[in-house]
């Protein structure tokens, strides 16, 4: 029976059926062998151990470094979520604002309206009673005309009745009868 265990690169005879096992010297080369074979299997499992001890500590960092950065992507999310719940809250609380502003605006454009109707019918009315005013001025101008023109009237008439009658203007007493 021949027994091939494939160690590294090369092959190792641990049994041929051709040569007898009974020969001292080859029992002792053919153990020299396998544990030769066992030694670089051993040091092969040591040295892989090595390699899946530094895969372990190597993937045991990288799960602390993802739950680190899933940590951190926890913490940004919720300061997010908190960001963005003020930011709504602030939205929110701007657009109340923002309503009472036009609904005070409209009230007050509509009592603007409303005073600007009443100082125009006021305007309307004084314009009204300025224009009355003036005709009754011009009515009470032209009476004074009239009343000017009548006194010139009269005072020249009074002339006339004091030149024809004789009467001479005394200004203190009034008119005096000439003799």
């Amino acid at each position: 029976m021949t027994a091939r265990p494939a160690v590294g690169a090369e092959n190792v005879d641990i049994f041929d059926a051709d040569e007898p096992v009974s020969d001292p010297t080859r029992v002792v080369s053919m153990s020299r062998e396998v544990v030769g074979a066992v030694e670089r299997v051993r040091d092969m499992l040591k040295a892989r151990a090595e390699v899946l001890e530094h895969c372990k500590a190597a993937l045991i960092e990288q799960r602390a470094e993802l739950v680190r950065r899933c940590d951190c992507l926890e913490q940004e999310r919720l300061a997010f979520g908190a960001e963005s719940d003020a930011r709504e809250k602030k939205l929110s609380e701007r657009e109340r604002c923002d309503e009472e502003l036009r609904e005070r605006a409209q009230q007050l454009t509509s009592f603007i309206e409303a005073e600007t109707r009443s100082i125009d019918e006021h305007h309307q009315e004084v314009a009204r009673r300025e224009s009355l005013l003036a005709d009754k001025e011009a009515a009470v101008e032209q009476r004074l005309k009239q009343a000017e023109k009548r006194e010139e009237e009269l005072i020249s008439l009074r002339q006339r009745w004091e030149n024809e009658m004789g009467v001479r203007p005394d200004s203190t007493a009034g008119p005096v009868l000439l003799q």
